[in-house]
């Protein structure tokens, strides 16, 4: 990961200000309605815009800024101690713990590595699912990751409104893939993928299928 010199120079809070998560890692579309298979693409090549310390920061804030919701207050403390030298007193620590510790553990009580990985994944596409441009739809509402990394309903629900007005919707399932067996050319999204990795719905990160909600 290159980032130039200068900007190199600066924290990730503030290289991430203002910018968006699929600005700072590469994120390409897929090949769109022409096949059944839509998909977003994030890679991490080495590339002298991309900063994945920066994105690593922006997904921590804004996965903490929800989890702290109305308590922003408590946002604010955390943030204080995570970016500067201040440290928290035993009582603000005290309040601060119970919004962290639920998903994340704490070094004395570790949690899941699988539940912490699912969890941030859930967040990675909440944000770039948000922030990525549509083609042809518009995002009505799109339902972030719950409080608890365990709960239950698919991993995320976006609702479209296409150029038509019909209004659509996209159940989303993440899955982790940890195999490198090639999937077979006549599965369905083998021809979008070319190699993809055994079957579509291992590998996919954001992928989801259309479907118009019933009458």
């Amino acid at each position: 990961m290159r980032v130039p010199d200068a900007v190199g120079l600066l924290p990730p809070w503030e290289r991430a200000a203002g910018r968006s998560l699929p600005d700072l890692v590469h994120v390409t579309q897929g090949p769109g309605p022409q096949t059944p298979c839509r998909w977003l693409l994030g890679t991490l090549p080495d590339h002298p815009h991309q900063d994945v310390e920066a994105a690593a920061w922006l997904v921590a804030e804004r996965l903490l800024r929800a989890r702290f919701a109305r308590a922003t207050h408590l946002f604010d403390l955390w943030r204080q101690a995570a970016t500067t030298d201040i440290e928290l007193t035993e009582a603000e620590r005290n309040k601060i713990v119970p919004f962290i510790s639920t998903a994340f553990g704490l070094p004395v009580q570790p949690v899941s590595e699988e539940h912490v990985q699912g969890y941030v994944a859930e967040f990675v596409w909440f944000l770039i699912a948000s922030e990525m441009p549509s083609d042809g739809r518009t995002i009505r509402r799109i339902e972030p990751p719950g409080f608890y990394v365990t709960g239950p309903g698919g991993d995320g629900l976006a609702s479209y409104e296409l150029e038509s007005g019909t209004l659509i919707f996209r159940l989303w399932e993440i899955k982790k893939h940890v195999v490198s067996d090639q999937c077979r050319q006549d599965t369905p999204c083998a021809a979008a993928y070319g190699h993809s990795p055994r079957r579509c719905r291992d590998i996919d990160l954001l992928r989801g299928s259309d479907a118009q909600p019933r009458a």
